[in-house]
């Protein structure tokens, strides 16, 4: 069959033109992709740092270059009960939207299990068993740690991921010393929390290896840089974490890359009490007059009414399980924090009695008049806590850094009052 005149340009052509489409098509399709998971991304990381009494948080997250490598860094800083503050930074193995959607998991997981009040070798542990449910191809590093104000002692527990830095005034930066464990998601394998003294002044940093780690520099060699780079600071955070960046974030880069600097001050022992109570019923007005006694010192007596009340609906209920002395504890800062430790693990639970009842109001009361209460488990029982707004010192004291350390034992007797 003859071939029509003129029909093999145009053919031609509308190959070309469908060619063209179909590489515009695949262009703009990956583009939609990357789009979508770099914003998936950034809705499950902190947008700001968070605004933390008694500590400087600065961050920086820096995605990948490449359109294919959408990584799983993800990072927290939280408040906890008792003037502690909670640290985390984990990087989820591999790329792509999968390990973005993970790692939105685990860092939620995390949320959820520091506000338990569990240590961080348990807080990995569970984390541990919670990523092997949602995968059974994805492995993650991960960092968890509690700075304590009033102790100036950060707890750690490592999950194969990159150690801590001190930045210690008037020493070298250095990367703590403390145990490694396996990355989240191996399983059969348990952890280890280290107890790290934080004197006042120290910086502490934490980043994943996207940040030292590249195609012509080794991890050993950009934790020399980074402990170098971080050695005497004295800038801003924020102007640290743009220092750290501009030094060690190379372009392009393969793997994101995630950087947190944190600072911390310390409660001064003098806006600190703590007392040890026999659990019997004459507790409850001990507690009271001690805390009145110690409010008045702290010229804080406008709270006095409404703390001695929640004081005393605390300590009248925990003497009713506990076995051995229940330990009150007061630490102003900006807040009133009220503290009851005792030996009994039954958590409270909040009642809503009838009207004819004359037990089951007193967390309710508790609920009613502070501006924040909860419990939490301890290594010996459990703690029940409450703070009132409006104690911020005038004189100083009340984020003031102290001399001396201090250790990580429950809180013992350190008043002259014997509240016996």
């Amino acid at each position: 069959m003859s071939k029509l005149p003129g029909l093999d340009g145009p053919r031609r052509l509308g190959a070309e033109h469908l060619e063209q489409l179909a590489g515009i098509d695949t262009e703009r399709s990956v583009e939609s992709v990357q789009d979508f998971a770099e914003a998936l991304q950034r809705t499950l990381l902190p947008s700001a740092p968070p605004h933390l009494d008694g500590a400087h948080i600065a961050f920086r997250y820096l995605p990948s270059n490449d359109v294919t490598a959408v990584g799983g860094d993800w990072f927290d800083a939280m408040a906890l009960p008792g003037k502690r503050i909670a640290l985390v930074v984990g990087d989820v193995m591999g790329h792509g939207v999968a390990s973005a959607a993970i790692m939105g998991q685990l860092r939620t997981a995390v949320q959820t299990l520091a506000h338990l009040g569990l240590p961080p070798d348990e807080v990995l542990w569970e984390l541990d068993e919670c990523a092997r449910r949602l995968s059974d191809t994805h492995l993650a590093t991960c960092l968890y740690g509690i700075y304590d104000r009033v102790t100036q002692v950060f707890s750690v527990a490592n999950a194969g991921h990159i150690p801590p830095i001190l930045a210690v005034p008037g020493q070298r930066a250095a990367l703590a010393d403390i145990p490694c464990g396996t990355p989240i998601g191996v399983g059969g394998h348990g952890f280890e929390t280290a107890h790290l003294q934080i004197p006042d002044g120290t910086t502490l940093v934490l980043c994943t290896d996207g940040l030292v780690e590249t195609r012509t520099r080794e991890v050993g060699e950009g934790l020399d840089a980074l402990c170098a780079l971080v050695t005497g600071l004295r800038s801003p955070l924020e102007q640290a974490c743009d220092a750290v960046v501009q030094m060690l974030a190379t372009v392009p880069r393969g793997d994101d890359a995630a950087l947190v600097m944190a600072s911390f001050a310390g409660i001064a022992d003098d806006q600190v009490a703590s007392w040890s109570l026999e659990p019997v019923p004459r507790a409850a007005g001990q507690a009271r007059r001690l805390v009145r006694r110690r409010l008045a010192d702290w010229k804080a007596g406008h709270l006095s009414e409404t703390a001695e009340a929640l004081i005393g609906e605390l300590v009248a209920n925990t003497c009713g399980y506990a076995s051995r002395p229940v330990t009150v504890r007061l630490i102003r800062t900006e807040t009133l924090t009220c503290e009851v430790y005792d030996d009994a693990h039954k958590l409270p639970a909040r009642k809503y009695p009838d009207v004819l009842s004359e037990s089951g109001r007193g967390l309710g009361v508790v609920a009613a008049l502070a501006d924040r209460w909860g419990y939490s488990r301890t290594e010996d029982g459990k703690v029940v806590w409450f703070e009132l707004d409006g104690a911020a010192p005038d004189d100083g004291h009340g984020d003031g850094g102290h001399d001396g350390d201090r250790g990580t034992s429950p809180p013992a007797d350190t008043s002259e009052e014997s509240g016996q």
